[in-house]
C-alpha cells in the first residue's frame, strides 16, 4: 500500500539524479565561498548559536507534538489489533481472502486520508494544530461509538 509514496519518491530521486542540473547562481555561490577564507571556529560558533536558539523556540512544541503522536500510536495499535475482529463481526461468513480485501480497502481509505492531511497541513486557514486536534477528536468520537456498542456488536 505504501509503495505508492515510495514510487513517487524514487521517481523524484531518479529525475534529480539524471536530469536536473545545479543552477548558475548556486555554482557561483560555491565558487565564491571556496575562494573566500573563512574562520571555521566563528562559523561553528554561529551554527551552534542558531541551533541553540531554534531548539529553545521549538522544543516545547516538539515535546507536546511527539507526546500526542505517541499516545495516538497506542490507540492506532489497538485499532489495528481489533480490525480483524470488526471485519469478522460485519461479515461472519467471509473467507480469509475477502477479509484481506476489506483490510486492503481500509488501508486504502487511510492512505487517501494521509494525502488529504498532507495537503491541508500547511494551509494558513487550517494548519497543523487544527488538523491534529480534529483528527484526535474524531478518533475519540468514533471509538466511543464503537466501544459503547461493544455488547451489541459481539452478539452475532
Amino acid at each position: 500500500m505504501y509503495g505508492i509514496g515510495a514510487t513517487a519518491a524514487l521517481g523524484m530521486v531518479a529525475y534529480r539524479w539524471l536530469y536536473l542540473e545545479e543552477s548558475k547562481l548556486y555554482e557561483d555561490k560555491v565558487e565564491h565561498s571556496l575562494a573566500t577564507p573563512v574562520d571555521s571556529a566563528a562559523r561553528t560558533q554561529d551554527r551552534f548559536f542558531v541551533l541553540y536558539k531554534s531548539s529553545l523556540q521549538y522544543l516545547p512544541r516538539q515535546i507536546v507534538a511527539s507526546g500526542a503522536w505517541l499516545a495516538n500510536d497506542f490507540v492506532f495499535y489497538g485499532n489495528k489489533l481489533q480490525q480483524g475482529f470488526f471485519i469478522s463481526l460485519l461479515y461472519p461468513q467471509a473467507t480469509v481472502f475477502k477479509k484481506a480485501q476489506w483490510s486492503l480497502l481500509n488501508s486504502f481509505v487511510a492512505l487517501v486520508g494521509y494525502y488529504f492531511s498532507a495537503y491541508f497541513v500547511d494551509k494558513p486557514w487550517f494548519g497543523r494544530r487544527v488538523l491534529q486536534a480534529q483528527g484526535f477528536t474524531w478518533m475519540f468520537v468514533l471509538f466511543i461509538i464503537i466501544y459503547a456498542q461493544w455488547e451489541n456488536m459481539a452478539v452475532p
